[in-house]
């Protein structure tokens, strides 16, 4: 009796090992956020592979669902700088007026930063000591002379034919092409080798470089 006895409990405590064990196994392959970056190389359906360092295997599978938000930033016209779009311009200082190299068009000003970036020779040391921006909500516009509005005040910023304007769009995943750039912020179970999908942006590499998002969400 005294054996069975002490079977039962070295069969009891095994099989509590065992449980600890599957659930130890579990906990650690449970999803953390992911954030990734890179060019994509591979497109099949509503999947993609990024290359990217971010992973440990250079590369990064991620699947696409239905509640992915997808966007793509395409090239914008002066036309599209209209009165309460949210901007971030950036470009040169010259007293009050910011005269303006790029100007990103954003679906929303909540939480971005307010008017008033870095400035050479202050918090980076690497802009010029004119270097000017500007992000807020267009409250008017004359001719070639915007006002933004931000939190914190507003801004004049002159546009001109050299400016360039970039708009974001909405897209699906019939936008996947080899060699666009990817930013994509999801969740994954092993160390970003494979991440789901909860936000994608694309965009056109730069002398074949990801140089990343303008103005991240």
């Amino acid at each position: 009796m005294r054996v069975m006895k002490t079977n039962r409990i070295a069969l009891a405590a095994a099989t509590v090992v065992a449980v600890g064990s599957t659930l130890a196994t579990a906990a650690g392959a449970a999803s953390s956020p992911a954030f990734i970056s890179g060019q994509v190389v591979a497109v099949s359906g509503s999947t993609f592979t990024v290359s990217t360092s971010l992973s440990p295997t250079g590369k990064s599978k991620v699947s696409v669902g239905s509640k992915t938000a997808m966007s793509e930033q395409k090239t914008g016209s002066l036309s599209d700088l209209k009165k309460d779009v949210c901007v971030s311009a950036s470009g040169t200082k010259s007293g009050a007026k910011i005269t303006a190299t790029r100007i990103s068009i954003m679906s929303s000003c909540t939480d971005r930063p307010r008017s008033g970036g870095p400035r050479g020779g202050g918090g980076n040391p690497n802009l010029p000591a004119n270097a000017g921006f500007a992000t807020g909500t267009i409250s008017s516009k004359s001719g070639s002379t915007l006002v933004v509005k931000s939190q914190n005040g507003s801004s004049t910023v002159v546009v001109n034919s050299k400016t360039q304007v970039i708009k974001s769009v909405k897209v699906t995943t019939s936008a996947l092409k080899l060699k666009l750039c990817a930013f994509v912020r999801g969740t994954s179970s092993d160390g970003q080798k494979s991440v789901q999908a909860q936000l994608v942006q694309l965009n056109t590499a730069v002398n074949g470089t990801c140089t990343g998002p303008r103005g991240r969400p």
